[in-house]
């Protein structure tokens, strides 16, 4: 909500959007138990809105940067004419209203692709300079970092690995390698979707020692889904498959398998972007 804010200026509620309508979204519970609760949607360039009702101004936001929506499996979520934003789950009233909302997701463009430009570019050097931290070892600059490739953080942050993921996997390192279910078991999806708004608008990586090690792995992966590429290049996934296929059905050694991944990998770092 607070990089929309910024965008937009405090007037939220006179925005004019592509598309708005009722949605139910599936919210987490203790236990890993879950609800679906209804809320008014509004969608303006990549950033989906919530209000109580069509007259009501918003009061919060989801940013997806790389403009990726899937529609989710209905078998897996055990409910039709359902989308997922990063790792929220929402739901359309029937198949039309699905096939209306998809539609106005594909045809959004990213604010900065848009008409704000020129006015942000001054608005968020000013935010950035004004909420900078003496205290705070892990001052960055205002930029968001989901939905972007590594390259293109690198070559904005003149670094080969983006302060972002270090920050994430030395934190994962430290505090996870021993918890049972890493990268398997979900972390909570507010908290997640709270860590991700702070990456993308904070002037300074958050204190993830206050989250759930589950939670922190989920952030790195949603990064990963919101590239607006996969990691892995078709010609490399064409060499990797084919080994991890033969290690599940025992055709050769693991440690034969894990040298000839070594070396696709290897092969992938040395390729130039």
């Amino acid at each position: 909500m607070k990089l929309a804010s910024i965008i937009y200026g405090k007037s939220l509620d006179s925005l004019e959007f592509s598309h708005q309508g009722y949605l139910s979204v599936l919210q987490a519970l203790p236990k890993g138990q879950s609800k679906w609760k209804d809320t008014y949607a509004m969608l303006k360039d990549n950033f989906l809105f919530f209000s109580k009702g069509p007259k009501s101004p918003p009061i919060d936001a989801i940013y997806f940067s790389s403009i990726k929506v899937n529609e989710c499996d209905p078998l897996k979520i055990k409910r039709e004419n359902c989308f997922s934003i990063h790792t929220q789950v929402f739901s359309a009233a029937d198949k039309d209203s699905l096939s209306v909302w998809m539609k106005a997701f594909s045809n959004t463009q990213r604010w900065f692709e848009v008409e704000y430009d020129d006015i942000t570019t001054a608005t968020l050097m000013a935010y950035s300079k004004s909420n900078k931290t003496k205290s705070s070892t892990n001052v960055k600059a205002l930029s968001p970092f989901f939905g972007f490739t590594i390259d293109d953080i690198a070559k904005r942050e003149k670094r080969n690995v983006p302060t972002f993921i270090e920050y994430l996997t030395n934190f994962i390192l430290t505090h996870g390698l021993e918890e049972e279910g890493l990268f398997r078991i979900p972390g909570s999806l507010v908290e997640m979707n709270e860590l991700q708004e702070m990456f993308d608008t904070s002037t300074s990586m958050p204190d993830l020692s206050k989250y759930d090690i589950h939670t922190v792995c989920g952030v790195l992966k949603s990064f990963f889904r919101s590239m607006p590429n996969s990691i892995f290049t078709i010609e490399i996934e064409s060499k990797l498959i084919p080994i991890l296929c033969s290690l599940r059905t025992n055709h050769f050694q693991l440690h034969q398998g894990l040298s000839q991944i070594s070396s696709v990998l290897k092969m992938m770092l040395s390729t130039p972007s």
